[in-house]
């Protein structure tokens, strides 16, 4: 296993314990959570808005890492969002 994936399976552990532990107590788990009708454009507004704060400060460094943590898991329901929406695009 190449170093890059080491690093990633880490961070992959890291932010599947922020979903169970953070995100779904807090906002519910799909299907019946408010991300699962976010539109694509939603979750890139998302995703920036959260990489605009990196360099703030702001929340101090514990919530800058966990902002990562968010970035990925929107990520996660882009990319799934966007498949969704080439196997539709398909059958039409």
């Amino acid at each position: 296993m190449s170093n890059r994936r080491s690093e990633w399976d880490a961070f992959a552990y890291k932010v599947g314990k922020h979903i169970d532990e953070y995100t779904v107590k807090q906002y519910g788990d799909y299907p019946d959570d408010k991300l699962t009708e976010y539109s694509i454009d939603s979750i890139v507004q998302e995703i920036k808005k959260y990489c605009a704060r990196v360099h703030t400060n702001a929340r101090g460094r514990d919530e800058t890492m966990r902002d990562t943590l968010k970035i990925a898991h929107y990520a996660a329901v882009l990319h799934s969002k966007l498949q969704e929406e080439r196997w539709k695009n398909q059958e039409t």
